[in-house]
């Protein structure tokens, strides 16, 4: 049965990666975010979201999962694929242009 490990909502400032969570606890999870504020214009909002994890628990952190999206979304609630982690998962959102909006997401572990 699905949980709801952390949540939040992210503000972001055009340009800088945001970390949104971090966990070191062992299991399959997946991020679900917001981007009902997202516009289209001359130009439009894009956004970047990225999964970090680790191989070994001395590793270090590399990116695993990279998703874009740009301008108003047909579905404004996008989840993640899936990922099995047993040492680290960190997810990072960037809005790389538009006005600055604020997403709202949340952690899935979906292996509870």
């Amino acid at each position: 049965m699905p949980s709801q490990s952390s949540s939040g909502s992210q503000a972001c400032t055009v340009t800088t990666e945001h970390s949104l969570v971090t966990t070191t606890t062992a299991g399959t999870y997946l991020l679900r975010l917001d981007f009902n504020a997202a516009v289209e214009g001359t130009t439009p909002d894009r956004f970047r979201v990225q999964a970090k994890t680790k191989t070994l628990s001395s590793s270090t952190a590399r990116y695993e999962q990279d998703y874009s999206f740009e301008g108003n979304q047909y579905l404004d609630n996008f989840s993640t694929d899936p990922i099995c982690i047993v040492h680290s998962l960190e997810y990072t959102l960037t809005q790389t242009t538009g006005t600055s909006r604020t997403v709202d997401w949340s952690l899935v572990r979906v292996d509870v």
